[in-house]
């Protein structure tokens, strides 16, 4: 896996009413670590919670 080559809309993000890119949680976890942004989607923020 790793770092994705190329985005796919409603996959690796949507965009929202302001045009702005939304990342999905399965796009920031392949990543592979929390980049501290306090993104929405977040899968690494939701993980320490537990």
């Amino acid at each position: 896996m790793g770092k994705p080559s190329s985005l796919i809309e409603g996959i690796d993000y949507t965009i929202n009413d302001q045009g702005l890119f939304v990342f999905s949680g399965w796009y920031l976890l392949r990543q592979g670590k929390c980049c501290g942004n306090g993104c929405q989607n977040c899968p690494y923020h939701k993980l320490k919670e537990k």
